[in-house]
């Protein structure tokens, strides 16, 4: 007897893309990736021009920066038909400063930035 193996066929992924340190905090990019994870990337393109968020002009280029990858890596795609897989934003940099308060103290304040990470199928 022969023992069947089944072969199971993942969806890979066409093109990817990063960006590192962008000045941005985490929850906020968060805000704007959930809006455009499995969605078309034109669809994803068109939620970005018309809402008001400083993080969507990152995800903008990131977004067209993916496109351009999956066009250079196969003519035959169509950018109409690419889908964002995965958009994963983590914590980056964390940039100490201090500001002077009363009586000679100081308060620091945390300028936070993230990474993001986005495939598209």
């Amino acid at each position: 007897m022969e023992a069947k193996q089944e072969v199971k066929q993942t969806e890979s992924f066409l093109s990817k893309a990063s960006i590192r340190n962008v000045g941005i905090p985490l929850s906020k990019m968060k805000r704007a990736g959930d809006l455009l994870r499995g969605k078309r990337v034109d669809y994803a393109l068109g939620i970005l021009k018309n809402t008001r968020r400083m993080a969507n002009i990152s995800l903008i280029d990131l977004i067209k920066s993916a496109i351009a990858n999956a066009v250079e890596k196969d003519e035959n795609v169509k950018a109409d038909q690419l889908r964002i897989k995965t958009l994963i934003t983590n914590q980056g940099k964390v940039l100490k400063r201090m500001r002077p308060r009363a009586m000679g103290r100081g308060n620091v304040i945390l300028k936070r930035s993230c990474h993001i990470y986005i495939e598209l199928f």
